[in-house]
């Protein structure tokens, strides 16, 4: 991205507006946890009101520079996935144990809200 500012000259004719990430953790991206927007432009107003109106005030809209978005969708895909590996590992091993995986699992996700 930062070839692309240099060969333009001055930053000021280019304009970037990070597309928005639905962060969820279920399959349901229409009532996402929350919209992440990022750019390095004070007057993202349109892309944040088209993003709202879509959401109807439901899903938090988070706004960053667009780096910061980048590095946030990034690190959040690799966490979700990393729980996901986890759940599914401790679910195995529960069944290979003959314990009840939907205890356990519960004691877990009391554990970790803390």
């Amino acid at each position: 991205m930062h070839e692309i500012h240099s060969t333009l000259g001055n930053r000021n004719e280019f304009k970037l507006i990070y597309n928005p990430l639905l962060v969820s953790n279920t399959d349901d991206l229409h009532h996402p946890p929350c919209v992440l927007i990022g750019t390095d432009d004070d007057n993202f107003c349109i892309v944040y009101s088209i993003w709202r109106k879509v959401f109807e005030g439901a899903s938090p809209m988070i706004v960053m520079s667009w780096e910061e978005a980048e590095m946030a969708s990034m690190l959040s895909v690799a966490y979700l996935k990393t729980v996901k590996k986890f759940l599914d590992d401790s679910e195995e091993m529960c069944e290979r144990a003959d314990v009840k995986a939907g205890r356990v699992l519960s004691f877990l996700g009391m554990v970790t809200s803390q």
